[in-house]
C-alpha cells in the first residue's frame, strides 16, 4: 500500500489549485480527519478561502475538534466569550445563534434548536443556514421538507450540499422538483450530488448526466464525475474514461482515472491504453504511460496474468501483434479529424516506423485517400510541405480545406493546466514507485521504435517495382522546377508509356501535374483514367480535374459507380459541385458499407454539402455507427453547424445509445454545442 495515509492525501488536496477539490477534501476530512495537522491545514482554508470553502473547513474543524476533545476557537464558528462546550449546549441565546451551535448540537439539545428553526426560519441569518442544513441532516424529519425545498429553490451554490444530503436522509422525493436546477448548477460538486440522487430515481437518465459531466471541458467537472463513477456499470465507465484520456491534460484527472481503471484491471484495458498512448502527442504520453504501468501491476496483483505476462513489455508485445492493423485503420480516420498537434504526432510516428512492412503499406494507402493524400506527400517528399496544394486543382484544394476545417477537432487551449513532469501518479503498490521511471523510459522507447515488429513476424511486403524504379520514384518526388525542365521529356515518356512500372508511371504523372499543369496533359490524363490500375486512374483523375474538368463532368455518371473507391470518392467530390443530388445518393450507398474507412470517406464528402441536405443521413448514421472515430467524425460535422434542433437530437441519442464509446463522443459534441 502507499506510504501516505488517506488523511495526509486529503491535507495535500487542501492545497490544490482547484476550488472543488479543496472543498471535497474538507468534506472528507469531516469524516476521516483525526490529527492536529489536519486542523492546522483546515484553519488556513478558513482564513484564506471564500465563504463556501470556509464553511466546509469550519465544519471539518468542529468534527475533528470533538474527536480530539478540544474546543475550537475559530471566530466564524464559535460564539464570543465562550470557551466551554458544555455551557454552549446548556443555554442558547437565540438572538446570537452561530454555526457552531448547530454543528456541535448534542442529541439532548437538538429538539430545542429544531423547534426554533421550524418556528423562526425567517429569522435565521444567511451565514448560519448551511450549518442548519447539516443539523437537519442529523435531526430533521419530513416536517422540515418545505424549509429544505425552499432553500434549494433559491440557492444553487456549493453550500446547498448539506441541504441536499438532509433531503436524501429525510425523503429523497423532496428533491424531485429542484433536480433540474441542481443538475444545471455551475458547481461541479452540486451537479455530481444531483446525479447521485437522480440515479436512485432513473439510472439511465443519471448516467446521461454523469456522461455530460465527464465530457465537460472543465477539469473540475470531470473530476466530480470521476468521483461518482463507481455508481455506474464499470464495463461502460472504463470506455468513457479511456476515451477521455486521449485528449486529457490535467494531472488531477489523470490521477483519478488511474485509480478508477486500476480498481478493475483487465488485459482489455491495458491494450486500449496502448491504443490511446500510441496516437498521443509526446508531451501527453508520460501520464498515460504511468496509468498503463499502474494497470499492468494491478493485473499482476489480481492474478489475471502471471508476473512475466503482465509486465509492460509483454503487454506491449501482445498489443503490437494483435492491434497493429486496427491501430493503423484508426490512424487513417484520425488524420481526418485530429487536432493539428495530434496530426503532427501521428505523422512523426509514421516517419519513424516507415520501414515496418504494415506501416509502409499503410502509407501507400494514404496516397489513394483524398482526405490523406497531402499527408502522404508530406512524408514521402519533405520538400513538398509548402507546395502540396499544387498537386490538386484549386477546387479540390478548396474542398479539402473546407473538409478539414469542418471535421477538425481543434480548439483554443484555454485550459493551461498541465501535469508535473516530475510527479508520478500514486499507486497502491510500492513496487511502482521504484520501477516507474525505468518502465516509462523502456515503454516509450519500445512503443516509438516498434523494434520487435519485423519482416519475420509480419506478412511480406510485396515489391511492386525494382530498386532502380524505387530510386527514380524517390527522385521524382523531390524534383524541383529547374531539374524538371531538364528532365521534362523523359518524365513525359515515363508517364505515357504503359510498360513503365505502375509506381513509377503514377509518380511521373503526378510530377507533370505538380510542375507543369496544362491542357496538353488532357490526352495523357484520359489515357490514365481508363487504365486498369487504381494508382494510374487516380493520377489521371487529378490531371483532368485540374486541366480539363468538363471531361470529368461528362464521365461523372460512370465514375460515381466506379468499383474503385478512391475514384468514386473523388467523383463524388466533383459531383457535389455539379450534380449534388446524384452525388448524395452515391454517398448514401457508400455510407452503408461495412468498411469504416469507406464510411469515413462518405462523412468527409457529406461535410461539404449544405447541412440541411445531409442532416438526416448524418443523424441516422450516428445512431447506429459502431466505430467510435467515424461517430466522432459525424459529430464534428454536426458541431460545425450549430442548431438547437441538433442539440435536442443529440440529447435523445445519448438516452438511447447503449454503446459507451459512442455515448461519450455524442456527449462531448453536445457540450460543444
Amino acid at each position: 500500500m502507499s506510504d501516505i495515509s488517506p488523511e495526509q492525501e486529503l491535507i495535500e488536496q487542501l492545497r490544490s489549485d482547484k476550488r472543488s477539490l479543496r472543498i471535497q477534501a474538507a468534506v472528507k476530512l469531516t469524516r476521516c480527519g483525526r490529527t492536529k495537522e489536519a486542523l492546522d491545514a483546515l484553519s488556513i482554508l478558513v482564513s484564506h478561502g471564500d465563504r463556501e470553502e470556509s464553511f466546509f473547513a469550519s465544519q471539518a474543524i468542529t468534527k475533528i475538534s470533538q474527536k480530539l476533545g478540544i474546543t475550537s476557537s475559530l471566530p466564524n464558528i464559535s460564539p464570543s466569550n465562550n470557551t466551554n462546550n458544555e455551557s454552549i449546549n446548556t443555554d442558547f441565546d437565540f438572538e446570537k445563534l452561530t454555526s457552531f451551535d448547530f454543528l456541535s448540537a448534542s442529541k439532548e439539545k437538538a429538539a430545542t434548536l429544531l423547534k426554533y428553526v421550524r418556528e423562526h426560519s425567517s429569522k435565521l441569518s444567511e451565514d448560519i443556514l448551511p450549518s442548519v442544513g447539516v443539523f437537519l441532516g442529523k435531526f430533521g424529519n419530513v416536517d422540515d421538507s418545505e424549509f429544505i425545498l425552499n432553500y434549494l429553490k433559491t440557492h444553487h451554490n456549493t453550500l446547498t450540499l448539506p441541504f441536499i444530503s438532509a433531503a436524501e436522509k429525510i425523503d429523497s422525493k423532496i428533491l424531485i422538483p429542484v433536480l433540474p436546477y441542481l443538475l444545471a448548477s455551475k458547481e461541479p460538486l452540486v451537479r455530481s450530488k444531483a446525479v447521485m440522487v437522480l440515479r436512485k430515481i432513473d439510472p439511465e437518465e443519471a448516467e446521461r448526466h454523469f456522461l455530460n459531466l465527464l465530457s465537460s471541458k472543465q477539469a473540475e467537472n470531470r473530476l466530480a464525475a470521476l468521483e461518482i463513477s463507481f455508481l455506474f456499470p464499470f464495463d461502460r465507465v472504463k470506455n468513457y474514461i479511456i476515451a477521455l484520456l486521449s485528449e486529457e491534460k490535467d494531472a488531477d484527472v489523470f490521477k483519478t482515472c488511474a485509480t478508477a481503471l486500476a480498481s478493475n484491471p483487465s488485459l482489455e484495458i491495458a491494450l486500449k491504453l496502448l491504443d490511446v498512448l500510441e496516437a498521443t502527442p509526446p508531451e501527453q504520453r508520460k501520464p498515460i504511460t504511468s496509468i498503463f504501468n499502474i494497470v499492468s501491476i494491478a493485473i499482476r496483483s489480481a492474478k489475471i496474468l502471471s508476473e512475466k505476462e503482465s509486465s509492460p513489455q509483454a503487454l506491449v508485445s501482445v498489443w503490437k501483434h494483435q492491434r497493429l492493423k486496427k491501430f493503423l485503420d484508426d490512424l487513417e480516420i484520425q488524420l481526418c479529424i485530429a487536432t493539428s498537434q495530434k496530426k503532427e504526432a501521428i505523422i512523426n510516428w509514421i516517419k519513424k516506423n516507415i520501414n515496418v512492412p504494415e506501416v509502409a503499406k499503410f502509407l501507400e494507402k494514404l496516397a489513394l485517400n483524398p482526405q490523406t493524400e497531402n499527408i502522404y506527400l508530406r512524408i514521402t517528399n519533405p520538400k513538398s510541405k509548402k507546395t502540396t496544394d499544387l498537386t490538386e486543382t484549386k477546387s479540390t484544394s478548396d474542398l479539402s480545406s473546407t473538409s478539414e476545417s469542418i471535421t477538425s477537432n481543434d480548439e483554443p487551449d484555454n485550459n493551461q493546466d498541465s501535469y508535473n513532469q516530475n510527479d508520478n501518479i500514486q499507486s497502491d503498490s510500492k513496487e511502482l514507485n521504484s520501477d516507474q521511471q525505468e518502465n516509462d523510459e523502456e515503454l516509450n522507447s519500445d512503443l516509438t521504435k516498434l523494434s520487435d515488429v519485423n519482416d519475420s513476424d509480419s506478412p511480406s511486403h510485396e515489391q511492386e517495382y525494382s530498386d532502380s524504379d524505387k530510386e527514380q520514384v524517390s527522385y521524382l518526388k523531390q524534383l524541383d522546377t529547374q531539374q524538371f525542365l531538364m528532365e521534362k521529356q523523359r518524365i513525359i515518356d515515363l508517364a505515357d508509356n504503359s510498360n513503365t512500372s505502375i509506381p513509377l508511371r503514377a509518380e511521373a504523372l503526378n510530377t507533370l501535374l505538380r510542375l507543369s499543369p496544362s491542357i496538353k496533359l488532357k490526352s495523357m490524363g484520359l489515357k490514365a483514367l481508363n487504365d486498369d490500375n487504381v494508382k494510374i486512374k487516380t493520377a489521371g483523375f487529378k490531371i483532368l480535374e485540374r486541366v480539363a474538368p468538363d471531361v470529368l463532368k461528362e464521365k461523372l455518371p460512370d465514375l460515381l459507380h466506379s468499383n474503385e473507391t478512391a475514384i468514386r470518392v473523388r467523383a463524388i467530390r466533383v459531383g457535389l459541385k455539379t450534380d449534388q443530388e446524384k452525388s448524395i445518393q452515391s454517398l448514401q450507398k457508400l455510407i452503408s458499407s461495412e468498411d469504416q474507412i469507406l464510411r469515413s470517406y462518405a462523412i468527409s464528402c457529406l461535410a461539404l454539402c449544405p447541412i440541411e441536405s445531409v442532416y438526416n443521413i448524418l443523424i441516422r448514421t450516428l445512431q447506429s455507427e459502431p466505430y467510435p472515430l467515424v461517430a466522432k467524425q459525424i459529430c464534428c460535422v454536426l458541431v460545425s453547424n450549430p442548431d438547437p434542433l441538433i442539440l435536442s437530437i443529440l440529447d435523445k441519442l445519448i438516452i438511447i445509445t447503449k454503446d459507451p464509446d459512442r455515448a461519450m463522443i455524442i456527449s462531448q459534441a453536445r457540450n460543444e454545442l
